[in-house]
């Protein structure tokens, strides 16, 4: 088996370690070899995810060293407000999460 795969992301491929996937646990990354790769020639399994590659850099670098450096995010005001709302996405996400952890716990 090989050390890393291929993720085809609207288009443009990243090879990617399986231990930079594996390390995202919970997500679609860490689960992402429980599906069938696409059928190409190649020896590498190639993985296609039906999204725009615009940001996907940037999730990658930080699924690689968890964390992003701000020279690395997009410098158009606009973009950085579609991150804003992502964020704000995650934050609820995760106060829910929190929330349902401190009633397990109780």
């Amino acid at each position: 088996m090989q050390d890393h795969l291929i993720l085809d992301v609207g288009g443009n491929g990243f090879k990617v370690s399986r231990y930079t996937l594996k390390s995202a646990e919970g997500s679609i990354f860490a689960e992402i070899e429980t599906v069938k790769p696409l059928p190409l020639s190649t020896s590498t399994p190639t993985y296609f995810i039906d999204r725009d590659p615009k940001f996907f850099p940037i999730i990658l670098n930080y699924l690689r060293n968890g964390d992003v450096h701000p020279s690395t995010l997009p410098d158009e005001r606009g973009q950085l407000y579609k991150l804003e709302a992502l964020l704000k996405i995650i934050e609820r996400k995760l106060s829910v999460c929190q929330c349902k952890k401190e009633l397990c716990e109780k």
